[in-house]
């Protein structure tokens, strides 16, 4: 009958123990249905069958063949290797149903461009599976064959809900965008909920898919428990069940049909990775990496250094002609990524190795050497491996080496581009700092990035003839055309370089200026624990002098919307407040809980992921030691719990900054704001949880009677990361444009 069971497939597990699904006749017979309309499959098509039986794809080329009375072409395995010959085999055989990971279609693209002759292809149907598409990779094909004849399509599915669950035909217009996966098939439904509470988010924010209806299979042979945590009740509609995929999705307005939503694909949760606290979707650089015309494919994944620290490497094919440098690759994912996404390696190969199943092998990608590592030299440069010349520059070579373990540092290398990252650079300027006896903002590195340009920084401040504003918390990071300057202060962890972000939308308006806090570099500012009032006082003093009399705009993200709060409040006094106050996701501290432990406030406020308190502690003490956490928690009063980070932290990597977050925490805890009657923007995070109790306006209406409030996607931790960077910072500028209009389009 229907509900007998067609075939068992097994699939990968999370715990290396493959897991056998058991599909129906009829959850195939129902995607053969559900399809034809789309598809007008018949006797004349000729097929392929080019993946392995195991691998489900095979059951859409088998019956998609043999159900319409077509022909079934069974490829060698040997040919399914080889691109160049299975170009000439869909050729000879006229097939005109092709069915490819766009792995394997990247290569058949390539072959068929470096091929003596072009050959005649039947081709009325490619159709993608097993795999994120890259829509950039079409592009070739596209210029040789257009967008119509054949006709491209993305399918995205599983093998637990038989194949494919959703239809999206590919045009050039797609090329700028994502992996859009489009609509699911008739007899399915679609949700995309958040991962913790299961609940359906709105359009344009990540979650989980989860699929219901014909297509789900029985569940896992012999694996009840298994079966039971991913084929659950279905607590949207009421009825039937639904499959937990693991992968990350978001609707997005369609592009083909007016008024009505796509779906982009963004990945599996399981392909995330966490390095220094922060969640990363390594699909998402791949993507952004390939969106570079110099490149044809890219593959990214976290690896540990030989300081056991995790980091991102990255594996490029080019496009031919002349190959990017690691340096203009990092330009490139820096236009839309946070800096801690960027890899800290790039090589360069000519094919990737793939599986049997055509999908990349990801083990086989070779480790990092010199022969295949793009030059870090900055972009524009050639590096040629100038050595460091003088004194300074090899001192500072070693200590960049002992941090981000790269040789060959060049007179030219430049240090985010050889795999340093925001935390290394604290750490660089820390030992430049205690080495050299030289107190440079780390600003500094962001200005003058490579080893040459740092050692004369380095020098100049030992002369004595760096300018004054070199040892400034302050740094120009755009210089704007005309507009009021934008003032940003630091978050909680003290760095200011998260707004880099939202440069490119603001930039061309507004000079923006970043204050990063003292207490990353100086020990007596830290020490002596300052408040909420004392940061405000120094603050203010450095935008009166960079503002010099005009109009200005001062803005702060969590903490440092409170810092700019008390800036705004201090500068109204004597009559030169600023035109506008920002606060980014910032709470009214008067109302947050004054009562928890000091280990429970630095792991709820800090980046330390899921899993409940429990886990976030857990995470803090993977940073700073689970011993010491253990005695934090037993400790419990503030006090001791703040000796003991000082005695088994001191002022080193990452123990500085559980100090600072500390610090803040308790000045936070301190401070009551005053009545302010200037005009506030609330840029207000979207995904709040009912659970911290906080109220629309974050309780600022008590003491600020102008507030407007812009609410934004995203939760707290990633406002300023993708995709939400650019929402955010496109309500910004819109807002800004009401805030002196004649200055800001001058």
């Amino acid at each position: 009958t229907p509900e007998h069971m067609a075939y068992v497939i097994y699939t990968s597990g999370s715990t290396g123990k493959p897991k056998g699904c058991m599909v129906t006749h009829h959850n195939v017979s129902r995607l053969m249905l559900g399809t034809e309309h789309w598809y007008g499959f018949n006797k004349d098509d000729v097929w392929t069958l080019f993946h392995s039986t195991a691998f489900d794809f095979s059951v859409w080329e088998i019956w998609g063949a043999l159900l319409y009375g077509g022909r079934l072409v069974t490829v060698p395995f040997l040919t399914s290797r080889s691109p160049d010959e299975f170009y000439q085999l869909l050729a000879a055989e006229k097939v005109t149903v092709l069915n490819q990971t766009p792995s394997a279609f990247r290569q058949l693209i390539h072959a068929e461009a470096a091929a003596p002759q072009t050959l005649p292809l039947a081709l009325r149907y490619v159709i993608f599976g097993g795999e994120a598409l890259e829509m950039r990779s079409l592009e070739p094909w596209f210029d040789r064959h257009g967008d119509t004849s054949p006709r491209l399509v993305n399918m995205y599915g599983i093998t637990e809900t038989t194949v494919h669950v959703t239809w999206r035909p590919v045009s050039r217009r797609d090329l700028a965008g994502g992996s859009v996966i489009g609509k699911p098939i008739p007899d399915l439904q679609l949700y995309i909920v958040d991962p913790e509470t299961m609940e359906p988010v709105p359009a344009g924010v990540p979650g989980e898919m989860l699929v219901g209806g014909d297509g789900l299979a029985r569940g896992y042979l012999h694996r009840a428990e298994l079966t039971a945590q991913r084929f659950i009740p279905d607590h949207i509609s009421g009825q039937g069940r639904l499959y937990r995929t693991g992968d990350l999705a978001r609707f997005i307005p369609s592009a083909v049909d007016s008024g009505s939503l796509d779906i982009e694909y963004l990945g599996r949760i399981d392909h995330q990775v966490k390095i220094r606290g922060f969640r990363i979707e390594l699909g998402e650089i791949e993507s952004a990496l390939s969106s570079h015309p110099g490149i044809r494919e890219a593959a990214v994944l976290a690896r540990e250094d030989h300081n056991g620290e995790k980091k991102l490497h990255a594996w490029i094919i080019p496009s031919g002609g002349q190959v990017p440098g690691a340096a203009q690759l990092r330009a490139h994912l820096l236009r839309t990524l946070p800096d801690y996404m960027a890899p800290s390696a790039f090589m360069k190969l000519d094919a990737f190795p793939l599986t049997a199943n055509g999908k990349l092998d990801q083990r086989a990608l070779p480790a990092p050497d010199a022969a295949s590592t793009l030059s870090a030299a900055p972009s524009g440069e050639e590096e040629e491996h100038e050595p460091p010349q003088t004194d300074t520059q090899k001192h500072i070579a070693g200590i960049w080496h002992g941090i981000i373990g790269r040789n060959h540092i060049g007179a030219k290398s430049d240090f985010f581009a050889s795999g340093g990252t925001s935390l290394n650079a604290l750490r660089l300027m820390q030992q430049i700092r205690q080495d050299f006896s030289v107190a440079l903002p780390l600003g500094v590195l962001f200005k003058a990035p490579t080893l040459e340009r740092l050692s004369a920084e380095v020098d100049s401040a030992i002369e004595g003839t760096a300018k004054p504003a070199a040892r400034s918390p302050m740094t120009k990071l755009a210089d704007g055309q005309g507009g009021a300057p934008l003032f940003l202060l630091h978050g909680g962890e003290g760095g200011a370089m998260i707004y880099r972000s939202l440069l490119e939308d603001l930039a061309p308006e507004h000079p923006v200026y970043v204050i990063e806090s003292p207490s990353l570099y100086e020990d007596d500012w830290l020490i002596s624990q300052p408040g909420v009032e004392e940061c405000g006082r120094r603050y203010a003093e450095l935008i009166r002098k960079a503002a010099g009399g005009g109009p200005f705009i001062v803005g702060g993200y969590s903490f440092g919307g409170v810092v700019a709060y008390d800036v705004a409040c201090r500068m109204s006094d004597g009559g030169g407040g600023p035109e506008a106050l920002i606060l980014f996701d910032t709470e009214n501290p008067a109302n947050g809980p004054r009562e928890r432990t000091l280990t429970e406030r630095i792991a709820t406020n800090w980046r330390m992921g899921g899993g409940g308190l429990g886990g976030k502690i857990k995470h803090l003490g993977e940073r700073i030691g689970s011993g010491l956490v253990r005695k934090i928690k037993a400790d419990g009063e503030t006090t001791a719990a703040r000796k003991a980070l000082e005695e088994g932290t001191a002022f080193t990597d990452d123990g500085r900054l559980v100090q600072i977050r500390i610090t803040h925490i308790d000045a936070l805890e301190r401070y009551t704001p005053r009545p302010y009657d200037g005009r506030v923007l609330l840029l207000r995070s979207d995904a709040v949880s009912d659970k911290y109790d906080r109220t629309e306006d974050y309780n600022w209406r008590g003491v600020v009677p102008q507030m407007e409030i812009v609410r934004v996607p995203g939760d707290h931790l990633e406002l300023f990361d993708p995709p939400y960077a650019a929402p955010l910072a496109a309500k910004l500028r819109t807002w800004l444009k009401t805030v002196r209009p004649e200055s800001a389009e001058a």
